[in-house]
């Protein structure tokens, strides 16, 4: 069991280490600050670094430093005509807030470019979709309403899709498109293949590439060191050798993790599975149980892992250092296990050390929790490095009724690769 499950991750490392050369160059920054552009009133453009927060927040507001200064200044929707990062682009469009309302600027996410152009706004708890192009001069706003119908003696909610009878209309042109878009449903992904499929059909040559991203995927490198460990069997209560706290060794550990950023680079929440390899974690005690009887006992356990931690990790602020907390769920595989005994001697004269398995059996497969905090830090390059504090409580490998539980807590420093 030990030889496959390291044959088994040095295949994960191995993976994730290509994974890490060839993502660079196609990952998304994970980072609010990223180097972009504002449009301004006179349509030049000046670049500088963008601060790509929420989405909602992105609507209302730009955060932009020009390069040379160091100061951020914040626009308003009426005071630019546009701004954008790497993979992201919003234009300041009059928009209808709430159907009373007089129309307002505000910055539009652009989805994809061409002949039609699709436009995402978050409004609340909602998204909206509009659509440039189909009308000349005029931006259209896809809806779908939900109306009560009643039929008879009952009545329900009914989603009456009015966005599939304009986009079918506006592809009149490409009838395979149009057949498409009155059978899309009303999600951004969905809409924004509609409607690019239009564009290639329309005009090939102006159909642009979806310009929002909105999941993020990057590969990093996490290394560590525990501080405290600590092991206990069955009851932890001390009273034989099967119910009892083991005090563990310092050790290090080190590995890959996958971190994705669901929404917008920029995002709040990341998801973090790391996979870290933890060499001869030792747990040691020597308690005598039975002094009438035996003396000199000693227990001693010494096993390797291979941790898997998938953490929520939620960071504060989008400036250079940035706090942050998270929590999540354990896998841990038993990869070896080098050292299993409980040694003792009997009082009688003449007696030898004798020594037995303390366990015997273990088990291969357990979980456990996480926890942990710390700051990450935004580098020059757009890679980010994060220093934390991460405490652990996890199933031990003892098989015996009862089980066993492992704490520990520990120094961990992360880095990002990747734009």
């Amino acid at each position: 069991m030990g030889k496959k499950l390291r044959s088994m991750y040095v295949r994960i490392v191995g993976l994730l280490g290509i994974a890490a050369l060839l993502l660079p160059a196609t990952a998304q920054a994970q980072t609010g600050r990223q180097p972009g552009y504002v449009v301004p009133l006179t349509g030049d453009t000046i670049r500088g670094t963008v601060v790509v927060n929420r989405t909602q927040r992105n609507a209302q507001l730009c955060e932009f430093e020009a390069t040379g200064q160091s100061q951020l200044r914040q626009y308003a929707p009426a005071e630019l005509r546009g701004y954008g990062a790497q993979g992201i682009s919003y234009e300041s469009q009059p928009v209808r807030l709430s159907a009373n309302a007089a129309p307002e600027p505000v910055f539009l996410e652009v989805v994809t470019r061409g002949v039609m152009t699709l436009y995402a706004l978050q409004n609340g708890l909602t998204e909206r979709f509009f659509l440039a192009g189909y009308r000349p001069g005029k931006l259209v706003e896809l809806e779908m309403r939900v109306a009560m119908v009643k039929r008879g003696p009952r009545e329900y909610l009914a989603k009456q899709r009015l966005y599939q009878d304009t986009l079918a209309e506006a592809f009149r042109a490409c009838p395979d498109q149009a057949r498409r878009g009155a059978m899309a449903e009303f999600r951004l992904g969905e809409l924004e293949k509609v409607v690019r499929s239009y564009n290639l059909c329309a005009d090939p040559q102006s159909a642009g590439e979806r310009t929002t991203k909105r999941g993020h995927l990057n590969v990093g490198a996490v290394l560590g060191y525990n501080f405290y460990s600590q092991l206990s069997l069955g009851t932890g209560k001390n009273t034989d050798a099967h119910n009892q706290i083991l005090e563990g060794n310092g050790y290090g550990t080190g590995g890959l993790e996958l971190v994705y950023t669901p929404g917008f680079k920029g995002a709040p929440f990341t998801v973090r599975a790391s996979f870290l390899y933890e060499p001869s974690r030792t747990f040691i005690s020597n308690r005598n149980f039975y002094p009438q009887e035996t003396r000199d006992n000693e227990a001693l356990l010494q096993f390797s892992y291979l941790t898997i931690p998938a953490m929520v990790r939620y960071r504060v602020g989008q400036h250079r250092l940035r706090p942050y907390a998270e929590a999540g769920l354990l896998l841990n595989l038993l990869v070896s296990m080098e050292q299993d005994y409980v040694t003792f001697t009997y009082n009688s004269t003449g007696s030898v050390p004798y020594t037995t398995p303390l366990l015997g059996e273990y088990k291969s497969v357990t979980f456990g929790s996480g926890i942990g905090g710390g700051v990450e830090v935004l580098l020059p390059a757009g890679t980010t490095l994060s220093v934390g504090v991460s405490a652990r409580l996890m199933q031990g490998p003892d098989k015996y009724e009862g089980g066993s539980t492992m704490k520990n807590v520990g120094l961990l420093v992360g880095y990002t690769f990747g734009q």
